[in-house]
């Protein structure tokens, strides 16, 4: 039996989190063997802990965990797509969201985290950092980076798709059309044969 190929979804309930759910959909439909962990970060609070915070980090955590739920359930039953069946484990979990999320991948023997990115800039961004930017530095697994696909506003490339190379003036690249070469390419292992051999 082919060994389970992990991947953690970090969900914020967000458009991030689900980005992040879809592209992980979509990649659990191609690899058979694969789980989808479905991991939910509360955030800790500051300040030294008492009998009232804790009572209150319970309640924080069974929301977490009643909406995780919810979420799971509403994702099953509104996905569009080839039916297919994978195994789905859900984690809340309690800390700083980076490091909670490479924490549940090391416990699980993860593949793989899938992660959106709220696109944040300027002074918030600087705030409140990027959760997608400190996994990528901190993992120790791949991340992939979930975004909504969207070209709008960009120009493809004319007539010349390919970079400049160093020393190429503008009239070169014209001259010279880029290089692109298309194959197909069959991986994993051939049997040599010798025709005639015994």
């Amino acid at each position: 039996m082919a060994e389970s190929y992990r991947i953690v979804v970090g969900i914020d309930f967000g458009p991030s989190g689900d980005e992040a759910f879809k592209m992980a959909m979509e990649l659990a439909r191609e690899v058979p063997a694969s789980e989808l962990h479905l991991a939910a970060v509360v955030v800790e609070r500051s300040g030294a802990p008492s009998a009232s915070r804790l009572a209150e980090d319970e309640r924080m955590a069974d929301d977490a965990v009643k909406k995780l739920n919810e979420y799971t359930e509403g994702k099953r039953a509104g996905y569009e797509g080839a039916h297919f069946e994978r195994p789905v484990v859900q984690h809340v979990r309690f800390g700083d969201p980076a490091e909670a999320l490479h924490q549940v991948a090391v416990d699980v023997d993860a593949s793989l985290i899938i992660v959106g990115t709220r696109g944040t800039k300027g002074l918030r961004r600087l705030v409140l950092g990027s959760v997608s930017e400190r996994l990528v530095k901190l993992a120790h697994l791949p991340v992939l980076v979930a975004r909504t696909r969207d070209f709008g506003g960009l120009d493809k490339s004319v007539t010349h798709p390919e970079a400049a190379r160093p020393g190429q003036t503008e009239a070169d690249l014209h001259a010279q059309p880029g290089y692109e070469q298309r194959s197909v390419m069959s991986f994993g292992s051939r049997v040599s044969r010798v025709s005639g051999a015994i």
